[in-house]
């Protein structure tokens, strides 16, 4: 299993701070609904999400068997898995799943020409068929746990 660079001290310090201040000032504001929050946000979303976890994202691609075919990616957003695993599977035919319309076509224009079946959708509710997939790609689960709320 890939797993992502533990913070230092020091960055978890720092993000402790930064995460405070933001609660304090954001306190009274009321939480955004997921899909909602991602759309306003997909213009960065690359950006931030490769500035922390670029490294793990450029390895994504060494966890599959060489005789990967069909992909479920739940919670794929614009798809920055995929953008290693296309280079090294360019035919494979992946099945996306996400709450955000706008990230789902940030992937598809991204990905234009690949196989690609992409649901707009909650995949807690829906049922997936995973018995269909060489692989499941699921980066970051916490909304996945019985019981999450689904706002951040």
């Amino acid at each position: 299993m890939l797993e992502c660079r533990p913070m230092t001290d020091r960055e978890r310090e720092e993000y402790l701070t930064w995460l405070r201040s933001w609660l304090a000032q954001t306190r009274e504001e009321p939480p955004e609904e997921m899909a909602d929050f991602f759309s306003r946000r997909v213009d960065i979303y690359e950006d931030r999400h490769l500035g922390r976890w670029g490294e793990e994202y450029a390895h994504i691609a060494d966890c599959f068997d060489e005789k990967l075919e069909r992909l479920l990616d739940i919670g794929c957003g614009t798809g920055l898995e995929l953008d290693r695993i296309f280079a090294r599977w360019p035919e494979l035919a992946v099945t996306g799943v996400d709450l955000c319309a706008a990230m789902l076509e940030k992937l598809r224009a991204k990905h234009a020409g690949r196989r690609l079946e992409l649901r707009c959708a909650d995949y807690l509710a829906m049922d997936l068929g995973a018995e269909q997939y060489g692989a499941v790609v699921f980066r970051e689960p916490a909304p996945f746990y019985p019981g999450a709320k689904r706002t951040l």
